[in-house]
């Protein structure tokens, strides 16, 4: 019984929350332009490339360390 009424808050409360969000109003535009632009972008691009190299070595040294670990846990015949 105690079960039921732990999923059934929880489900509650999670579709009280999505309908809180989808039942917000949007945002309306400032007073000054009819219609808001979004901001232009940064001269310089995005910042989603930057230190790429030094996530790729840390990928690579993650993926090195995982298969090493896996080789102790296997177990090899005598």
């Amino acid at each position: 019984m105690k079960i039921t009424k732990k999923i059934t808050g929880s489900l509650l409360v999670f579709f009280m929350g999505i309908m809180s969000m989808v039942a917000e109003t949007p945002p309306s535009p400032p007073m000054g332009s009819p219609r808001a632009l979004p901001p232009p972008p940064p001269p310089r691009g995005f910042p989603i490339d930057d230190n790429i190299y030094i996530l790729l070595v840390i990928a690579l040294l993650f993926g090195a360390y995982i298969v090493y670990e896996s080789k102790f846990k296997t177990k090899t015949p005598i």
